[in-house]
């Protein structure tokens, strides 16, 4: 489902959690305060979901970069990805490496932050659950987050409208 960019519905505030970029510096949420971003699930172990997906996160970045609107890829196999994969994932789909993140973290921190901001109900699920179930979760849907860490809306890159969509909302939150 995608949500209007003249919604005003905020959907909570994003955790404070630590990650680690594709340069393997350590990042978080709070790194973004101040800048509108969208955040995306991929996987370097799912080729074949992510093609059809990065594209669409290429158009956006094609359309926003050089402004403060930012893409973070959050890694939805914190077990496999590496720095190294995710930078070479990016690499390979042509993000710019100052407008397009890519994170991994701990389990717990993906989980967590996949739950809050798209609010599927994995915590609680066993390690060994966690790994299987995180390389199944790709997600179509990005979600718009305000310059104070609000989760603003979530659209489906894969549907006819969603681009535009997401496009509208994060124009409408870098207005803001």
């Amino acid at each position: 489902m995608n949500v209007s960019a003249e919604s005003g519905k905020t959907f909570g505030t994003l955790p404070e959690l630590d990650f680690t970029d594709s340069a393997d510096e350590l990042v978080s949420p709070a790194r973004l305060k101040g800048s509108v971003w969208a955040l995306s699930l991929v996987s370097t172990s799912l080729p074949g979901p992510n093609r059809p997906f990065l594209k669409r996160l290429l158009e956006v970045q094609e359309i926003l970069g050089g402004s403060d609107t930012r893409i973070v890829s959050l890694s939805v196999d914190p077990l496999g990805d590496t720095s190294e994969s995710l930078a070479a994932l990016g690499e390979a789909h042509g993000a710019d490496p100052n407008f397009w993140f890519f994170w991994r973290g701990s389990e717990a921190n993906t989980s967590q932050l996949i739950h809050r901001a798209y609010r599927n109900a994995i915590l609680g699920m066993s390690s060994d659950r966690m790994s299987e179930f995180m390389v199944g979760a790709f997600e179509p849907r990005v979600v718009a987050i305000d310059r104070e860490g609000r989760i603003r809306g979530a659209y489906d890159l894969l549907s006819a409208d969603g681009p535009e969509l997401l496009l509208g909302r994060l124009r409408q939150l870098a207005k803001e």
